[in-house]
């Protein structure tokens, strides 16, 4: 690899194949890491939910506003 009036030329065209390869298996781990990332946050949010138990069943119950509280 060398630099030539400001352009990268590489000596080597195997050399050139395993750095695009590099550049694409790191951009492979880095969405892979994102798609885990997101699946975590969306499992955390559903944790998190306020669930409400009536006699042992989850029972869902609307929100209100109350303007004056």
């Amino acid at each position: 690899m060398q630099i030539r009036g400001g352009k990268l030329e590489y000596n080597d065209k195997d050399e050139k194949s395993k750095k695009i390869s590099r550049i694409i298996l790191i951009a492979i781990v880095l969405v892979f890491i994102a798609i885990i990332a997101i699946i975590c946050t969306i499992l955390y949010l559903q944790k998190s939910i306020l669930r409400t138990y009536v006699d042992g069943q989850a029972v869902s119950i609307n929100e209100r506003n109350y303007p004056n509280r």
